[in-house]
């Protein structure tokens, strides 16, 4: 059957039919999970696909009528189709279909919204899915959502045959897993959405984290810091607070959260002090996760030049209460835990008694983490070390 044979009420029908399995794959789509998302979308674009061929071909049909004329000296009449210019169609109908059509780009365009880990299980369908889904096409966008950048490394233009420097975003985001706690993780370990801008990190993070986690260590960790949250209340409406010495306690213990912690004790003049300060910005931060050695047992002032030598800087006290706040909540794991027993010395101070006393965290395990003010010098009380590695560039809400 031609194109021009077919009338408007079959083209109105395919087209209804089309715009019905778009919604219906589209409901599926954003109410599924795993692969029955993936089918769901597939299905709402068939449905586009099939909408669209429907205008398309009503589209030719308006181009390229057919009409009947009467002949004079005969009871029957022959059809007799009147071509336009072809200028007169804007898009050719076969170009609007094909490109519409494209396996490869349907399925990238679907994967790219999915989370990492149904992204990774959809390597698994076939060879073809594999190669689409780990393209650049579709991490590049997982990427850009995360504020990762690409590894860069030298290769050559097969087009121009000449050096040009190679991005490669699955590898880079693969690098960074194992270490991060970052937007997602809020979302799927806290259920809470960062609040604001977030902070991209910055380029040369995958040499720094080489240096740091040689072999694949995992002695530092990467710590998104927002420095607000929301959360979606029972009844639909979103609660926005300030992250707070006060508030992150609360947010390893709020109901669905699968690995619950809390502070064991923290010292009051702690709370009424600094309870409710907030972080300038927010933004990564690469904190150890343990003390370095040759800060046990040493003077704040040589542990501050310890840590210098690094590069790096003390951890503020709220920064070393997130860290073992978040990688429990992701690994199930005591950072500065109580095998040996480990307290890390902080920048931040709190004063008694008319004396300034600096914030220790640590002995962290099962019964929660011990935030207390002491400057003793001893065996267990050393000093983690951390870096601020992005927290100006804006990558959207």
């Amino acid at each position: 059957m031609s194109v021009s044979a077919l009338s408007n009420r079959s083209l109105a029908t395919v087209g209804g039919i089309g715009a019905f399995a778009a919604v219906a794959g589209g409901a599926v789509y954003f109410k599924a999970a795993g692969i029955m998302a993936v089918v769901g979308g597939m299905v709402a674009v068939a449905g586009v696909i099939t909408a669209l061929a429907a205008v398309a071909f009503s589209a030719y049909k308006y181009y390229y009528p057919t009409i009947t004329p009467q002949a004079p000296n005969s009871s029957r009449s022959s059809p007799v189709a009147i071509t336009p210019q072809i200028s007169n169609l804007p898009v050719p109908v076969s170009d609007v279909v094909s490109k519409v059509a494209n396996t490869q780009v349907l399925v990238q365009c679907i994967l790219k919204f999915l989370p990492d880990e149904e992204i990774l299980s959809a390597e698994l369908v076939s060879k073809s899915w594999k190669r689409w889904a780990s393209g650049n096409t579709v991490w590049k966008y997982v990427c850009d959502r995360e504020g990762i950048p690409p590894i860069k490394r030298p290769g050559l233009d097969p087009k121009k045959n000449q050096p040009s420097e190679q991005l490669f975003y699955k590898a880079a985001y693969q690098h960074l897993y194992p270490i991060i706690f970052g937007p997602k993780q809020y979302s799927d370990h806290l259920r809470v959405k960062v609040h604001g801008d977030k902070a991209r990190i910055d380029d040369d993070i995958h040499e720094v984290v080489d240096q740091l986690n040689p072999g694949g260590q995992k002695n530092f960790h990467l710590i998104y810091w927002s420095r607000a949250v929301e959360r979606t209340n029972s009844n639909g409406t979103t609660t926005v607070a300030q992250t707070t010495i006060k508030l992150l306690d609360k947010l390893v213990q709020a109901p669905g959260v699968r690995n619950p912690t809390e502070y064991s004790y923290i010292w009051q003049e702690i709370l009424d002090q600094r309870g409710d300060e907030v972080l300038e910005l927010s933004g990564w931060r690469l904190i150890s996760t343990g003390v370095d050695p040759a800060t046990r047992n040493a003077s704040y002032a040589n542990q501050v030049n310890t840590i210098s030598a690094l590069g790096a800087r003390p951890p503020k006290a709220i920064e070393a209460i997130a860290l073992n706040f978040f990688t429990h909540a992701r690994f199930k794991t005591y950072p500065y835990g109580q095998n040996p027993w480990t307290y890390s010395r902080t920048s931040t101070t709190v004063i008694y008694h008319n004396v300034e006393c600096r914030v220790i965290v640590g002995h962290f395990g099962p019964s929660g983490l011990l935030v207390h003010g002491n400057d003793l010098d001893g065996v267990r009380v050393g000093m983690a070390a951390a870096f601020s590695c992005g927290s100006s560039a804006a990558i959207g809400t």
